[in-house]
């Protein structure tokens, strides 16, 4: 596998729509090989000369004298047929649902539109070059149905600023090759990936190379009963998987989309790295009612085993061997529900990687997970650093091993860990041992047992340790009673009931009454005034017709407000707000008007 480079201006917007990859930005998608410029202009008029990032410079002149070069070399029974403005591509190869093409030359300049007749029942087009020339793609490329188009040219690729991509599945482009592979990064303000992807594989024995992705928005979204709206790096061969790092704001992996960089055959799986400055959001099946295997929501890095169709049309062992790669997450929010997943995992023989996440508030709910596992191999590690955690009903946090494998160790500081019923936090093994679960915790909140939350046990193995630590531990709640304490009652007894020979009061009298609780709803016509109430001196309580007003039930209550203190307040003098800080004998402090030399009469005796 070689590399793909974009270049898009931060301001532009690349979409990915159902059944259409249309790049109408002025950019261009490179793929070449990273030591392949000369081999990237065989077959290019001298004036189309390459920048030193290996992008295709003077592509009007170039667009303006080249011709259409769509050339079969014979290998497989591939047609072309010529038509104005249009190149149509039949016959082919078909094995199973694989249709397979192969070109001596294959580039469509602009103005002209290659159109693939394939079948509606073919899902995946295999298009190889085997000529010296680059492809240069700035024209149409066409396919029928939802089938994935896979473009191969060791030479390289350039997809040209007028070039529309109107294919219903995914479209993978690679300069298959020798040696490991070049980088592919992207640039956009907003990337959306609905029912479409984005891939960068490796075939053979070199490396892939690395996948970057800059956006303000990134959203992968939607599957479909053959394929699902992607972000990958892949290897089908002993070569390694190339790392995939995502910067972003925010990044939303929705509606059974898939976010990974994994193996399918013996190479090692990539490290998967996602900065995301405000959110991510892993959420939701896909929500096509027809679609069989309704897959999850899922961010990981993996070993993978093929499908059986798969295997036999890519050649990949039934069990893979590479080791899994680590997966990375940097956000403030992070939230999976639905059945979302964010997960490393090894299907193989091999270990998995470790999973670290940093955020500051971290939920999990609607049985979203968070997981580390194994077939074989020793369980991933689970690293996670936030401020606040919350796992919700039927929502786990796993590190498991099947067969004699170890399980994986738990890792959690957090300020307030909420795990509520039916929540799981386990490193769970069958013949190996059992992973170790550490957790500090400021603030321990369970609305269960912790035996039913916490494990760490082995089936047949030993056992793991769960040690947590934790400053405030509420390891169960009992409902607050709804009965008012009667302050006279608490009191009673108490220095606060005899403190001062004179004491104040406040009463309100409104009809309406008081809200029962600080949360219960106001009724702002029955038990508020429009008006502030009056507030007037005096050593007692009354109603208005006590002051002589008439007793009229609609009419507003008066608030009197009795407060006896050594120099008592009158109507009309200023209402001065306290200056000095003192404290008392009793060792509080208090805010008074005035310096107090003697402050006896505000403590209790």
């Amino acid at each position: 596998m070689r590399g793909i480079k974009v270049e898009v201006p931060l301001q532009q917007q690349i979409k990915f729509l159902t059944g259409r990859l249309c790049f109408s930005v002025v950019c261009l998608l490179t793929i070449l090989p990273a030591n392949a410029e000369a081999q990237a202009r065989k077959g290019l008029p001298a004036s189309a000369a390459l920048a030193p990032n290996g992008v295709l410079k003077d592509t009007a002149a170039h667009n303006a004298s080249f011709l259409a070069q769509i050339t079969p070399d014979g290998t497989l029974p591939t047609v072309v047929e010529e038509q104005e403005n249009m190149e149509k591509i039949t016959g082919g190869e078909r094995e199973g649902n694989n249709l397979f093409h192969s070109f001596e030359e294959f580039s469509i300049p602009e103005g002209i539109e290659a159109i693939f007749e394939n079948s509606l029942d073919v899902e995946n087009i295999f298009t190889r070059i085997t000529g010296e020339s680059a492809s240069t793609i700035n024209g149409i490329l066409k396919t029928q149905g939802s089938a994935n188009f896979f473009l191969v040219n060791p030479n390289g690729i350039v997809f040209g600023e007028n070039a529309q991509l109107d294919v219903g599945g995914s479209i993978i482009a690679t300069t298959f090759a020798e040696g490991n592979g070049g980088n592919i990064n992207l640039s956009t303000s907003e990337l959306r990936l609905n029912n479409a992807g984005i891939t960068s594989s490796t075939f053979g024995d070199g490396d892939g190379g690395l996948l970057n992705v800059n956006a303000d928005l990134i959203e992968i979204a939607g599957s479909t009963a053959t394929d699902r709206a992607s972000i990958a790096t892949t290897s089908f061969a002993s070569g390694n998987v190339g790392n995939l790092t995502l910067n972003t704001t925010q990044l939303r992996v929705i509606d059974g989309a898939s976010l990974s960089s994994s193996s399918f055959a013996f190479g090692d799986a990539g490290n998967l790295t996602i900065n995301a400055s405000e959110s991510i959001e892993v959420s939701g099946r896909t929500n096509n009612s027809i679609t069989s295997s309704n897959p999850q929501s899922i961010i990981r890095s993996a070993i993978q085993s093929a499908t059986p169709q798969g295997r036999k049309a890519l050649g990949l062992p039934e069990v893979p061997s590479g080791n899994g790669g680590n997966l990375v997450i940097n956000t403030p929010l992070l939230n999976v529900s639905q059945e979302g997943i964010i997960s490393v995992e090894n299907q193989g023989t091999g270990d998995a990687g470790t999973l670290t996440i940093i955020a500051d508030n971290l939920t999990l709910e609607e049985a979203g997970k968070i997981t580390a596992a194994t077939t074989s191999g020793t369980g991933g590690n689970i690293n996670l650093s936030t401020q606040n955690l919350e796992i919700g009903a039927g929502s786990k946090i796993t590190a498991t091993a099947e067969n004699n494998g170890d399980g994986g160790n738990i890792n959690i500081n957090t300020s307030n860990l909420i795990a509520k019923k039916n929540s799981e936090v386990t490193a769970n093994a069958f013949a190996g041992g059992g992973g170790n679960i550490d957790i500090n915790a400021e603030g321990l909140f369970l609305f269960d047992s912790p035996d039913n939350i916490f494990s760490a046990s082995s089936e047949l193995g030993i056992d793991g340790e769960v040690n947590i630590n934790t400053t405030i531990d509420f390891s169960s709640f009992e409902p607050i009673s709804p009965e008012f304490l009667v302050a006279e009652e608490a009191l009673q007894g108490s220095c606060f009931a005899r403190r001062n020979s004179r004491q104040g009061s406040f009463v309100y009298g409104g009809a309406g009454g008081l809200p029962v609780s600080p949360s219960s709803a106001i009724d702002e016509e029955s038990s508020l005034s429009s008006q502030l109430p009056e507030v007037q001196p005096n050593s007692q309580t009354s109603r208005s017709s006590d002051l002589g007003g008439e007793d009229n039930s609609a009419a507003a209550e008066t608030v009197i407000y009795s407060a006896q203190t050594p120099q008592k307040w009158q109507v009309g003098e200023p209402i001065i707000e306290p200056t000095n800080l003192i404290k008392t004998a009793d060792g509080r402090l208090l805010w008074v008007r005035k310096q107090m030399d003697d402050a006896l009469s505000l403590i209790c005796q």
